[in-house]
């Protein structure tokens, strides 16, 4: 596994000089000391079919950052046609990467204040629903007065009331709640593993933090209307949002 030669663009991309490279096993640039292990095995089954292998790996740089690569292997036959080396062929896959990363997260989020979209809570309310975290509930929230204050004030001041709405309720519930923004300016929390009581409690401290956020900032103040309801047997969880909804 010793490196033979390399091209202008693997020094570039792993930030070392050709004599630091050359000569040394391949195992410096491997981020991860079992894909190191656990390569070869791969790497030969695939040379043996006589087929190129492809893989994606994180690799690391002379400086110790860590980036994701996508390489292409393939072997050297002599004229006998013995495989006599390989040449890897390394791309730097950090950008599509970031890309794919984007995209997932923006089909489960909303864009504007990054919590959970309708669609995500959507597919978990279906989870909970087959699932044993019992008992749940469900909370909504609605901004008070969200027209008038887009008609009088302007839209851009809407967008920061929503803003506003999602960092509350991110600091008043848990981490495993799913906070998400269903509708305009509608919000919806869905509590697994939790009683009535709890819920209730997660209501106090939403007001709780709507109240110490209109301390500390000026017009237009936070205002919102609240429901809460805990599944009872038998009833959908479908069933569940309509009842919390009503209440709200």
């Amino acid at each position: 596994r010793k490196v033979v030669a390399c091209n202008p663009a693997a020094k570039r991309i792993f930030g070392y000089r050709e004599y630091e490279i050359i000569g040394h096993d391949t195992k410096f640039m491997y981020a991860n000391h079992t894909d190191y292990e656990q390569y070869p095995q791969k790497l030969i089954s695939a040379l043996d079919a006589h087929s190129a292998y492809h893989t994606e790996v994180e690799l690391r740089r002379k400086d110790g950052t860590i980036f994701p690569a996508e390489v292409t292997e393939t072997g050297i036959l002599n004229d006998e046609g013995v495989r006599t080396g390989v040449v890897s062929v390394i791309r730097d896959i950090t950008e599509r990467k970031h890309a794919e990363e984007k995209l997932t997260y923006l089909s489960t989020h909303d864009g504007l204040t990054g919590l959970y979209n309708r669609g995500y809570f959507d597919e978990n309310m279906a989870r909970l629903e087959r699932g044993r975290q019992y008992p749940i509930s469900i909370v909504m929230a609605d901004i008070d007065h969200m027209k008038s204050i887009n008609d009088n004030l302007g839209h851009a001041t809407g967008d920061i009331m929503l803003k506003n709405v999602a960092n509350v309720l991110t600091t008043a519930f848990r981490a495993e709640d799913i906070v998400a923004r269903i509708g305009g300016d509608e919000f919806a929390i869905l509590m697994p593993n939790t009683g009535e009581a709890e819920a209730k409690q997660a209501l106090q401290r939403v007001r709780h933090v709507v109240h110490h956020h209109n301390s500390l900032y000026d017009a237009p103040p936070l205002s919102l209307s609240l429901g809460a309801k805990k599944k009872k047997k038998k009833m959908s969880l479908s069933e569940l949002f309509k009842e919390a909804d009503a209440e709200m």
